[in-house]
């Protein structure tokens, strides 16, 4: 009945935990192929997580993949140091799978990520992601750490690189989107009336052979 032991669901064979909402949403952006993190703030990301080894390894700060004018190491290379040694490739665009403009394609070698911005479909609660095969080649345990050292990690990380958003930004201007908003709030408000009033006159039935969403429709 340990938590750990029901990562996987029996029902299923696939995981039923993974990583969601902010720890997500930052796995994704600290993955991108843009980020990068210099020596001090890798510091005190790692003082968020104790232990590192989340396959029973002592891992270390990997050589920097920029040196000059200062060194900084990739947002790819700080989360690889919390998988431990596998092999993953997903490849989403085939024209050439070692060349992705889009970052969607994912390789991991050896427990380093090389390649690809981990999204829902890999570090989520999916079949064949990134938490189900830890979970198969390394135990129980050691995914749960995985999943522990991920949300800690992230989590700091976003502190210092998260986005502000102003009220302007989130306020729909008077253009084609408000009016196509307003013309689909109409179109359901009579949709509403339409059914409130048949079901005042005794007429809400479904016709056979139809949903009742078709019969409202019809």
């Amino acid at each position: 009945m340990a938590v750990p032991r029901q990562i996987i669901s029996p029902q299923s064979n696939k995981p039923v935990m993974g990583i969601v909402q902010d720890s997500l949403l930052g796995t994704m952006l600290m993955t991108q192929r843009d980020v990068f993190v210099s020596h001090e703030e890798a510091m005190q990301l790692f003082m968020w997580v104790p232990d590192l080894g989340v396959a029973g390894e002592v891992n270390q700060l990997p050589a920097p993949a920029i040196l000059k004018p200062k060194p900084l190491w990739t947002g790819k290379q700080i989360f690889s140091l919390l998988i431990p040694n596998l092999n993953m490739q997903r490849v989403k665009e085939r024209a050439n799978p070692y060349c992705c403009p889009s970052d969607s394609n994912i390789l991991i070698e050896q427990g380093e990520l090389l390649q690809g911005a981990l999204t829902k479909q890999m570090v989520g609660s999916v079949g064949s992601g990134l938490v189900h095969l830890i979970f198969r080649e390394y135990g129980h345990r050691s995914c749960a750490e995985f999943l522990s050292a991920v949300q800690k990690l992230v989590n700091s990380w976003l502190l210092t690189k998260g986005f502000t958003v102003g009220v302007r930004d989130i306020i729909v201007d008077k253009s084609d989107t408000w009016r196509q908003i307003c013309d689909t709030l109409a179109k359901f408000k009579r949709q509403v009336g339409h059914i409130v009033q048949r079901s005042q006159v005794g007429k809400l039935k479904s016709q056979p052979g139809k949903s009742m969403q078709e019969s409202f429709e019809a």
